[in-house]
């Protein structure tokens, strides 16, 4: 994901959730608008829950990143 850009709106299965470099982003979570802080280290590998969200990368660099979702 390029630096400074924003993914509309989309959803995720549950799912893992592993970054390939420094991470920096905002979540804005829909249909409560709340928004969260992420940042995230080379090699960080956590769970993430059913989401329909929008994200900003809020980094200076890319982000890259591998979600396994599960279905």
């Amino acid at each position: 994901m390029p630096a400074g850009s924003t993914e509309p709106k989309h959803s995720h299965p549950s799912g893992i959730h592993g970054v390939f470099g420094e991470l920096r982003r905002a979540n804005t979570t829909i249909p409560d608008n709340k928004v969260t802080q992420v940042q995230r280290k080379f090699g960080t590998v956590s769970w993430s829950d059913a989401v329909v969200h929008e994200v900003k990368n809020t980094g200076k660099t890319n982000s890259h990143a591998i979600r396994i979702e599960l279905k």
